[in-house]
């Protein structure tokens, strides 16, 4: 055998466990797996519009603010439970014209049958699968907050969400959701193919039945005549990659 033919063979055994080693280390990190309504890309951004209103009745306050909220999707990590997560950067800011504030750390990962998003260190369970209006889950059903459970409201269809037309949206809502002539309660979120997050609204309120004089106030639409509570709303208006 000529030296030139051991030299050959010495750099091809070479290459191969390089490429071996190479193949190793890419299935160490994977990608996230892919889910159409909750897509998890590192450099994705999504802006929001806030509204959200307080009503105090113990201190006879109402206090209402009007921002932005940006989730930017950074990078990959694993958990301290070993799982692969995608670590999301959310900001916010009074106008468009102000600069983004710094930066805190939230993460949401995918398991094969649901979708987790951990805010506060606190896992929301945010999708089930499979997408039928017969599924049901518990939102909190991975931390330790009192059990919540949703359903899919509705599946599959066309809206307009501020001056942007959807197809393909699903609507998520609580199963506990109702409104009487003195409280309400509504928490829904909608969701565009691989778009993720379209809007965001809870409603938690209690209302005045009878105004301090005793003048009957039972004909007033309940969100005319609210007493104390919450009402939130996020609305997707830019999203892209950065």
């Amino acid at each position: 055998m000529s030296i030139y033919i051991k030299i050959l063979k010495t750099v091809s055994l070479m290459v191969f466990f390089l490429l071996l080693h190479s193949c190793k280390k890419m299935e160490v990190v994977s990608p996230l797996p892919s889910v159409e309504y909750f897509p998890l890309e590192a450099g994705y951004y999504l802006i929001y519009n806030v509204d959200s209103t307080w009503y105090d009745d113990f201190n006879l306050d109402t206090t209402h603010r009007s921002y932005q909220m940006k989730e930017y999707y950074d990078t990959l990590f694993t958990t301290s439970e070993g799982k692969l997560a995608m670590r999301i950067e959310r900001s916010w800011r009074n106008t468009p014209s102000d600069a983004w504030s710094a930066p805190r750390a939230y993460w949401a990962y995918i398991e094969n049958s649901y979708v987790v998003k951990v805010i506060e260190n606190i896992p929301y369970v945010t999708l089930q699968f499979p997408l039928k209006l017969s599924t049901t889950w518990n939102r909190n059903r991975l931390g330790w907050l009192n059990e919540e459970s949703f359903k899919y409201k509705k599946l599959f269809y066309d809206t307009l969400i501020g001056v942007i037309a959807y197809d393909s949206v699903i609507t998520t809502q609580s199963r506990e959701a109702y409104e009487s002539i003195i409280d309400k309660y509504d928490f829904r979120e909608v969701y565009g193919k691989n778009i993720g997050l379209l809007y965001q609204e809870l409603i938690d309120i209690d209302s005045v039945y009878r105004d301090k004089v005793g003048s009957d106030t039972n004909n007033l639409p309940i969100m005319d005549k609210i007493k104390k509570g919450l009402v939130y709303k996020a609305t997707l208006v830019e999203r892209g990659f950065e």
